[in-house]
């Protein structure tokens, strides 16, 4: 079957669909054709295109369209004819994955397309040969006898052996859907024989690419000048297939490697041992008093003759031995910089041109100076901006030192340490060194000055708000508003905690803070006034002497565990209020004095003298705990006596008795 034919078919298979009866009513020469937009078909069926739709100008779609079937339906076809062709579809609704059949007629249609029926199976047209036919022949589709090529072919791929042409050499074509399979050139090698092969082992080449060519002498020599080479990097086994790859070119006679990628992935350019980085370069031919560049990238949108690329290595002829230059220039031509430049380089050099980032050995940077004095040294304006509310400087320090942000300008004198703008003319100045002193003030859009200012005096620390003169830490002409002791319940007298913490009193009587005032009559003060403003009916004062004077005094220290364990622990062996107690006898007591010189329950002089204070609540509770103590012990005198009373009473009778016996 070959494309006349298909196309024939093509042609018959539309003919009967349309205009045919009318054409066929001609008279001879054209008797059997079929014509369409012509009544003189020069073949069994000529179709032609309107006059309108021939022109250059018209936009219609023109050609011959197959019935589009499914695999599906293709594979229905009963009893298809030899010469039928159809356009195979891959619709969403009807992909050709869909199809489960196996009929062997439709396995070769693997993606849409044309398909002609060849009597056998449906092909694709342009797949009419079989797997078996493979033969070294003319490649189809040359038209150029200069560029002729002969193919070894089969369905799967081509050979292509070119010469004489534009594109001369081995071209290999694969056609595969099996995504590793791609057109390529592969050499398998071996160590023995064909029959016997032999394991490789290190060192063996593998590969080997070039190219050269005729260098015209009379001996008639073919160099080959460029080459790329792969070798076995360790003995080969089942599981070791190690090996690098060198790219060779030749300058002069002198052909030397220039790349090679090592068996770990790492590259290395002019290197002559193995990397120790994923990419290391290495420049041999070092110019003296030049430029010595290890990589150049340059723009492609700019002439050659700008100064567009990034450049590593030395650029400028003037560096100290030992400098490493990175520059990255933006240039439309030699004097219109439109990028920025950056060089580092050892100390003390003096390289060409102007710099607007310079690092240099020792760390310091600079932008826009080559002789940076800290380690970021910038000469000119500088903007921080972000896109969000979170744009700042941090400035931190590793040292048990303070971090300093200094933004220095004198005018006539005066320090200007920090001084920003809002963007519509409003100005703050803030922090001005005029003398001993740091101001903090706003001005207008006119320049002038908004309110009094805040003063810091250098030689004692006071700040002033308002005054040029602060006598105290803190010296405010005005009122002080603080929104978190604010209150809607009326006025409240703010107090400070423990830890200087600023509180108002609120009506809860555990947080009431009432105000202490001057009993000038009695020269006391007095606490006469409740939170709320209210007037105390019972004062306390304090006199000066150190006297408290109250109506009463309440403590709730020791409020859980009164002493009545005392009597508990007496008449019941036992105490649940503190079990550790003891109730001593008057010798056990006498015992304890002797040795400690004070009673028992109650700190020594020795003891109040170093803390300082006597705990009233603490000794009210050993007095009770003594009380109820001596009340026992009175309980027991009382007992004892009013035994011996019994006693003496009876000794008594008994002697008046033996009295009357002896008269």
């Amino acid at each position: 079957m070959n494309k006349t034919t298909i196309k024939i078919s093509v042609l018959a298979f539309l003919g009967f669909m349309t205009y045919g009866y009318a054409q066929q009513q001609q008279q001879d020469p054209y008797r059997g054709k079929v014509g369409i937009n012509t009544i003189e078909p020069s073949a069994t069926m000529d179709i032609r295109p309107s006059t309108a739709n021939a022109q250059k100008e018209a936009t219609t779609n023109e050609g011959i369209i197959a019935p589009k079937l499914s695999k599906t339906r293709i594979a229905n076809i009963e009893t298809p004819v030899e010469g039928t062709l159809v356009y195979a579809t891959d619709e969403t609704t009807s992909p050709i994955s869909a199809y489960t059949g196996n009929d062997p007629k439709v396995a070769k249609i693997t993606e849409k397309g044309y398909y002609f029926y060849n009597g056998t199976e449906w092909m694709k047209t342009s797949s009419n040969l079989s797997t078996s036919d493979l033969l070294w022949a003319k490649c189809p589709g040359i038209k150029n006898t200069a560029n002729e090529a002969v193919c070894l072919k089969n369905d799967f791929g081509n050979i292509e052996l070119k010469g004489n042409g534009e594109k001369s050499g081995i071209i290999v074509r694969v056609f595969s859907d099996i995504p590793q399979y791609s057109g390529g050139f592969s050499t398998i090698r071996s160590r023995g024989t064909t029959r016997s092969p032999q394991v490789i082992r290190k060192g063996d080449n593998l590969l080997t690419f070039g190219g050269g060519g005729y260098d015209g002498t009379t001996n008639g020599n073919f160099f080959n000048t460029s080459a790329m080479f792969g070798y076995a990097t360790k003995d080969w086994s089942a599981n070791e297939h190690s090996s690098n790859l060198e790219f060779h070119t030749t300058l002069g006679k002198i052909r030397k490697k220039r790349m090679e990628i090592y068996d770990d992935g790492k590259v290395g350019i002019g290197t002559l041992n193995a990397p120790t980085s994923q990419l290391e370069v290495i420049r041999t031919d070092i110019v003296t008093n030049g430029y010595n560049r290890l990589a150049s990238f340059l723009s492609p949108n700019m002439p050659l003759s700008s100064s567009s690329h990034i450049i590593i290595g030395k650029e400028h002829s003037k560096y100290n031995s030992g400098s490493i230059d990175f520059v990255f220039k933006a240039k439309d031509s030699s004097t219109n910089g439109i990028g920025f430049n950056l060089y580092a380089s050892g100390l003390n050099s003096n390289p060409e041109g102007p710099y607007i980032l310079f690092a240099r050995g020792d760390g310091n940077v600079g932008i826009g100076t080559s002789s940076p004095v800290e380690k970021l040294d910038v000469r000119g304006n500088a903007k921080f901006s972000m896109k969000n509310n979170n744009t700042r400087i941090v400035i931190e320090t590793e040292i048990e030192k303070y971090g300093h942000l200094r933004f220095l300008r004198r005018i006539n004198g005066s320090n200007t340490v920090l001084r920003w703008d809002s963007g519509m003319d409003d100005t703050t100045e803030t922090g001005s060194n005029q003398g001993s002193n740091y101001y903090f003030r706003a001005f207008d859009d006119s320049g002038q000055l908004i309110g009094n200012r805040m003063i810091i005096k250098r030689n004692n620390g006071n700040v002033g708000i308002g005054v040029n003169n602060p006598t105290e830490k803190l010296d405010v002409a005005g009122n002080i508003k603080s929104s978190s002791l604010a209150s809607n319940a009326g006025n409240r007298h703010v107090y400070a905690d423990a830890n200087g913490v600023l509180k108002i009193g609120t009506n809860d009587v555990t947080t009431l803070a009432s105000l202490w005032t001057e009993d000038v009559t009695n020269n006391s003060i007095k606490l006469a006034v409740n939170s709320d403003g209210s007037t105390r009916s019972n004062t306390v004062s304090i006199l000066d002497d150190g006297k408290v004077h109250a109506s009463s005094f309440m403590g709730t220290n020791g409020a859980t565990i009164f002493p009545d364990y005392v009597f508990q622990k007496y008449y019941t062996g036992t105490s649940s209020i503190k079990a550790d107690y003891n109730f001593k006898s008057l010798s056990q007591v006498e015992d304890f004095v002797k040795t400690n010189g004070h009673l028992p329950g109650y700190k020594s002089a020795e003891t109040i003298k170093a803390q300082g204070y006597v705990d009233l609540m603490e000794t009210q509770l050993t007095n009770v705990e003594k009380i109820e103590e001596l009340y026992l012990h009175s309980i027991e005198q009382d007992k004892a006596l009013k035994a011996k009373d019994a006693e003496i009473a009876d000794l008594k009778q008994r002697l008046e008795r033996l009295e009357k016996l002896i008269q």
